[in-house]
């Protein structure tokens, strides 16, 4: 049985720019981890941001990891490596394409995602601030829950979506449109623009 309660070794590329073509993969429900353990086992680069969270059970306090993108993680394919490879993963329920090809996420962003984390792939305690996930805090925010918004930058730019909740800080949770299913991302409401529609 794996261990969901430590960093995955390597679960973040440090030089996204030489590791391949950058790919958003869709994982199935509660399986960012293992998708992420087997690809990386299969000889594939991934990124998985994830943080700690502490939960309560009765009167037991239990920490375990959490995705950043409930369902989501990227994956680099170097030539030689096909996105059968990756769709034919446990763990794994598609790669997003649109239309019929895979979305290749740029290099830029990418290294903006890296930049987010530690080498494993765990959100570095500033950024983990500025989400207003490590520290309680009031925050004035622009938008409004059910309010039309549109990704204006990361992995998920131009893509659609209504506000869900109001998080601590500037962090914002988004019900995004991706290939007509509602998707749940956390973002940075800097990152968000209002949709006009």
């Amino acid at each position: 049985m794996r261990n969901t309660n430590r960093p995955i070794e390597g679960a973040s590329c440090r030089t996204p720019e030489v590791a391949g073509r950058w790919h958003i993969v869709h994982t199935n429900a509660n399986a960012e981890r293992l998708a992420a353990e087997l690809l990386m086992e299969a000889g594939i680069t991934v990124h998985y941001p994830h943080y700690e969270v502490r939960r309560r059970h009765g009167r037991r306090t239990v920490e375990r990891m959490a995705p950043l993108y409930p369902r989501y993680l990227f994956a680099a394919l170097r030539p030689g490596q096909a996105v059968y490879d990756v769709n034919h993963t446990i763990g794994v329920a598609t790669v997003v394409c649109r239309g019929p090809q895979p979305i290749e996420v740029p290099t830029e962003v990418m290294q903006a995602e890296v930049e987010r984390t530690d080498e494993n792939g765990r959100l570095t305690m500033d950024e983990l601030r500025r989400l207003g996930l490590a520290l309680p805090g009031k925050y004035e925010h622009r938008l409004r829950v059910g309010q039309r918004v549109r990704m204006a930058r990361g992995p998920f730019e131009g893509l659609a979506g209504v506000v869900a909740q109001l998080d601590k800080r500037d962090a914002i949770r988004i019900w995004l449109d991706v290939l007509g299913r509602e998707v749940p991302v956390v973002a940075v409401e800097d990152d968000v623009d209002q949709h006009p529609g």
